[in-house]
């Protein structure tokens, strides 16, 4: 059995491997999120899940913001880079566990389809919420996953603190998590 370190936490799944196939539409250093923000998107996973899809706690821990009121949404995977800064001011609903040295946050998530609240601790494996329409997701429906550790937190929480992602490994999942070496794995 693999030992976690500091660094590469080990995840749960965010989904059901039962109901659906593991599938990666963005990996590590992927080239939607080298464009956006590097820092703070290097080590997102976009996992392939149908709209409406349950969407797991990726680890025990305390979920400490969420946003879930959001129901736009762009579905245009080819962007320049121009049209992808315009596109990341659209809204995503998203929740964010936190598991004491580093949180998880889950996007790309169904407006009001959340079944916990801030301030409640969750297990690995409780459901969070459904998958959805919100924020940028292009042509492939998904769920963005990252581990990250917060370096200064905004006032309002949302989402603009910063933060640096951090490489993880998945239980369930050992193939690729490396962009260039995916071609969507199963």
């Amino acid at each position: 059995m693999a030992h976690e370190s500091f660094d590469v936490p080990i995840l749960g799944l965010p989904f059901q491997r039962s109901r659906h196939p593991v599938q990666i539409a963005q990996g590590f250093h992927g080239p939607y999120h080298r464009h956006i923000d590097p820092l703070r998107l290097d080590y997102a996973v976009d996992f392939a899940l149908p709209f409406g899809s349950i969407v797991l706690a990726m680890r025990s821990g305390v979920v400490r913001a969420m946003v879930m009121h959001f129901d736009s949404y762009s579905p245009v995977a080819d962007l320049d880079i121009q049209q992808i800064q315009r596109v990341m001011n659209m809204q995503t609903n998203w929740i964010m566990v936190d598991h004491g040295s580093f949180q998880t946050m889950i996007a790309h998530l169904e407006k009001g389809s959340e079944r916990v609240r801030v301030g409640q601790r969750v297990d690995q494996g409780k459901m969070l919420a459904r998958s959805g329409r919100s924020g940028w997701v292009g042509d492939i429906p998904n769920v963005h996953v990252q581990a990250q550790r917060l370096m200064s937190i905004s006032d309002d929480m949302n989402g603009n603190g910063q933060i640096m992602t951090l490489p993880v490994c998945f239980s369930g999942y050992d193939g690729p998590l490396e962009h260039s070496e995916i071609v969507c794995h199963s």
